[in-house]
This record gives C-alpha cells, sequence and structure tokens, in this order.
C-alpha cells in the first residue's frame, strides 16, 4: 500500500490543532497561527486547500498517531467536538493499527465523521481503509473519496488513486497518470512552503 500522505519531510506547523466550524484557525495553543482558509473552486460546493498547507496539517495528524503512549482519550475529547485533526488521527491511528491498536470498525467511524466534513486527508484515510478491505463497493466508494480529496487539493490522493488503478485494472496509461499527477502536485506543494518560507515577516 502506498503511503503518500505520512508528510515526512515537511516543516512542522504551528502549536495546535484545525478546529471544526469556519474560523480556519488553529487552536488552542500559544498564538494560535491561523490556517489559509479553503478557496472555493469552480465546482459548485467544491473547496480547494493549499496542498502545502495539507501536507502541514497532515504532519501534525501524523506525530498525533506516532505519539505513545497513544493519546487516545484526549483525540476522542476533541473528536467529540468535531476538531478535523483530532478525527483523522484517532480514525486512522486506531483503523489501521498505527497507534498499537487495531480497531478498524471505530476508526472508520471517526474517519467517516471528518469525511464528511469534505476533509480530504480524512478522505485520503478512509479510502485506503476501503481499499484493505478490498470488496467492489469499499473500492469503488475508495474511489469516490480519492476523487474528492484530490481535487481539493491533497497530492497524496492521486498516489491511490495509482494504487486503486492497479487493484482494479484499470489501463497502463490511467495508472500511470495518477502518479504523475501525484509527482506534479506534490512539486506545486513545496513550492508553494518554499514561497511562504520567502515571504517577509508580518510587523
Amino acid at each position: 500500500m502506498l503511503n503518500m500522505g505520512s508528510g515526512k519531510g515537511v516543516s512542522q506547523p504551528a502549536p495546535g490543532v484545525l478546529a471544526a466550524g469556519n474560523s480556519g484557525m488553529r487552536a488552542p495553543g500559544p498564538a494560535p497561527a491561523p490556517v489559509p482558509p479553503a478557496v472555493a473552486s469552480t465546482a459548485p460546493g467544491a473547496k480547494v486547500w493549499p496542498g502545502n498547507v495539507l501536507q502541514d496539517i497532515n504532519y501534525e495528524i501524523r506525530m498525533q498517531i506516532a505519539a505513545r503512549p497513544f493519546p487516545r482519550q484526549q483525540l476522542e475529547k476533541r473528536a467529540r467536538t468535531g476538531d478535523l485533526v483530532a478525527l483523522t488521527a484517532l480514525g486512522y491511528g486506531i483503523g489501521g493499527g498505527d497507534a498499537g491498536i487495531k480497531q478498524p470498525k471505530a476508526g472508520m467511524q471517526w474517519l467517516e465523521k471528518a469525511a464528511a466534513k469534505d476533509f480530504p486527508i480524512a478522505q485520503t484515510y478512509l479510502a485506503e481503509l476501503l481499499m484493505v478491505k478490498g470488496d467492489p463497493a469499499s473500492l469503488k466508494r475508495a474511489g469516490v473519496l480519492l476523487d474528492a480529496a484530490s481535487q481539493a487539493g491533497y497530492s497524496p490522493a492521486h498516489a491511490y488513486k495509482f494504487d486503486l488503478a492497479r487493484r482494479t485494472g484499470a489501463p497502463p496509461q490511467d495508472a500511470a497518470r495518477h502518479l504523475q499527477d501525484a509527482f506534479m502536485g506534490l512539486m506545486k506543494d513545496y513550492q508553494g512552503a518554499a514561497k511562504d518560507l520567502m515571504q517577509p515577516p508580518k510587523k
């Protein structure tokens, strides 16, 4: 299984969590840093996130999953408030077993809540767990989720689409196109991160 969404090699984000709602802020934490809001795309109701911002948020999610002992109680408390980072970290951590606990059904339920809020990282991780199940209905749903995540600006979703294309016997040129989209998207993400670093500090 490809795991292009690990966030390795990405600069550590500001402390805090991505809270649910329309504020687009990371909170709580010392001096909460604003997260650039998703901007509307051409598709009605669809939103596109800056790719480098999603990579930073994913890094935060991976750090939560890697924490030992796994902070399940804390994450559940935050997840019940609709916190997208907590919902995704909890869901993928226990759903895939990366947290040292493997409860696929419970993990997918938490991920479903974040995916229902059109959060592309959760959509991608939920798609991965569905692909592991491997039945036709799960693979079909994974495709829908990955389409949404990639359209929302999450580059790693393209790599999962490559994996899905191989699993479902799609033509080789389709699989190759998804892989190319993944690399092009990641390059764009890193360009965005570099541009952010070059910005003069705000007074």
